[in-house]
């Protein structure tokens, strides 16, 4: 089942909803099933980041993140951004999923699929940083 296929067989109020186990079910092959490992992560900075050490028990989703190119804030400079890995997850009752990315009712926000987390990689690496940023972090925004 894709992203989209989830998104249209439930509703908004429904996957906020679901128990844990039936999360668990529904996520894990897009926590696990990663472009060379990578997700787009987005807390106080955006980042590409490559993860390490990925736990999918009955309780919880946690991986440990590698800093790997920092996708600079268009209008801000001197964004922080992290020099050693660091670890995050979510019980399987409080992960949600947002459309197209994953959030814990903390303050993260991950990007898990393949050809998007490809596509942002690419654009960081030639420095279009703007251009990540609308695909994720600021998708929709220009919209309204």
């Amino acid at each position: 089942m894709t992203l989209q296929e989830i998104n249209s067989k439930y509703s908004f109020a429904e996957l906020q909803s679901l128990p844990g186990d039936i999360r668990r079910k529904l996520y894990t092959p897009f926590l696990t099933d990663l472009y060379e490992n990578k997700i787009i992560y987005y807390e106080r900075f955006l980042c590409v980041a490559i993860l390490k050490d990925i736990k999918t028990d009955a309780e919880k989703f946690e991986a440990k993140a590698i800093p790997y190119i920092n996708i600079q804030h268009p209008k801000r400079e001197g964004r922080y951004f992290p020099k050693k890995p660091w670890t995050f997850g979510v019980g399987w009752p409080y992960i949600r999923m947002l459309g197209d990315h994953f959030g814990g009712y903390s303050s993260w926000l991950i990007w898990t699929d393949k050809e998007l987390v490809k596509t942002v990689e690419e654009l960081a690496m030639k420095k279009e940083f703007e251009a990540a940023y609308e695909l994720t972090a600021y998708k929709g925004y220009n919209e309204k």
